[in-house]
């Protein structure tokens, strides 16, 4: 920001990436007379509506089963494009008709002084083998739409999980952690990659609990969890999902903590509110919390799960349920890099964990699909 002599107010908007200044400069030539300012609210009723470049052609990439990307020349308008709106149509084949999925959006990056040429964006797709159309719309930075769109349609290959979804007590394809040869491990194996791993902090024990007749892993409380790691690419898949553990306080909690989830402004978690006495499901759908709640029992396990299918979210306890929220949408889970993960006895933090879990776990899951109530009662044991 400049001050001159004469009193005007000169703005360069800076870009420390590139280091210089973006073409557009600012000027209130009389700083308090009011009426000669030409930054006002007019502006936004004379701006111009972004438009698409003669010949752009939508490009897209059918990566796997539920995950696809989009790439054009990058609209045109007087003012800037702020980004792009992808509204999306599945087709229903049970119901044989179109319908609606919620729409997606990402930036144009205008925020760089050399804002890309091709525009590039990515799409968290909801069924396998299924026909989709979208239809782009360019928005401008005083939310100005484009009168036309660029509409493309494709179609999902089917998924390659080895996981029956129609299975009485299907195996969690994201998650499937339990103690196997003296070690809590994760014998889930991802269809679009490697099996995720667990990495231990601190020195939780393993140990058999003769209540269940299986060995378990014991956590203190103070400094003790697992910790997976996640991708973009793995939290596309997450945007609709089943969370499960099975576990036990022996005694009644001193603070609030995580059993199992990924929640650090976002994203879905098992926890126990130690003021309310009561176990939670949070569930963040578009960026918003939903947090179901119910009471347990100390000192027996108890079988926690919380199911979304873009449309409800239902919290089970022992295979019954317990409360529901509806809320379309789907689920939104950390972006940062040092918050990109799942904990076992924590919640995330960038630092690796915090609030933690003081009791046993027996089991974790976490599936890219909701189980119907059937299934859940059935994995609930």
């Amino acid at each position: 920001m400049e001050v001159r002599r004469d009193h005007s107010i000169v703005l360069k908007l800076f870009d420390l990436t590139t280091d210089s200044f973006f073409d557009q400069v600012f000027y209130v030539g009389k700083a308090g007379a009011i009426d000669s300012y030409v930054y006002t609210d007019d502006r936004f009723a004379n701006s111009e509506l972004p438009t698409w470049r003669e010949g752009t052609e939508l490009k897209i990439n059918v990566e796997d089963s539920y995950f696809a990307s989009v790439e054009f020349v990058q609209a045109a308008c007087r003012d800037v494009v702020l980004g792009y709106r992808v509204d999306i149509e599945r087709f229903d084949a049970s119901a044989d008709r179109w319908v609606d999925d919620p729409a997606q959006y990402f930036w144009s990056q205008y925020f760089l002084r050399d804002m890309p040429e091709i525009a590039r964006g990515s799409l968290s797709l909801q069924e396998p083998n299924t026909k989709y159309r979208i239809k782009i719309t360019a928005i401008s930075t005083f939310l100005r739409e484009s009168e036309t769109t660029l509409d493309g349609e494709f179609t999902t290959p089917s998924d390659a999980s080895a996981e029956d979804k129609n299975a009485a007590a299907p195996k969690g394809n994201f998650y499937d952690a339990k103690v196997v040869d003296g070690e809590f491990v994760n014998t889930a194996l991802c269809a679009w990659g490697a099996q995720k791993t667990l990495a231990k902090h601190g020195a939780p024990k393993i140990v058999n609990d003769p209540e269940i007749g299986a060995d378990v892993v014991e956590f203190n409380g103070v400094d003790q969890f697992y910790r997976s790691e996640c991708s973009d690419s793995d939290y596309h898949r997450l945007r609709r999902a089943t969370i499960f553990a099975r576990f036990k306080y022996d005694e009644a909690p001193t603070h609030s903590n995580a059993i199992f989830g990924n929640t650090q402004g976002s994203g879905i978690e098992i926890y126990y509110d130690v003021g309310k006495k009561v176990l939670e499901l949070w569930a963040c759908v578009n960026s918003q919390y939903v947090v179901l709640a119910a009471p347990i029992e100390m000192g027996e396990y108890c079988s926690a799960c919380g199911t979304f299918d873009g449309q409800t979210v239902v919290f089970y306890i022992n295979g019954k349920e317990v409360a529901r929220e509806e809320r379309k949408g789907a689920l939104t889970h950390p972006s940062h890099a040092d918050v990109r993960a799942f904990c076992f006895g924590s919640d995330v933090a960038s630092w690796g964990g915090e609030l933690f879990f003081k009791g046993r776990l027996e089991s974790a899951k976490l599936y890219t699909w909701a189980l119907s109530a059937e299934q859940v009662a059935n994995i609930s044991r």
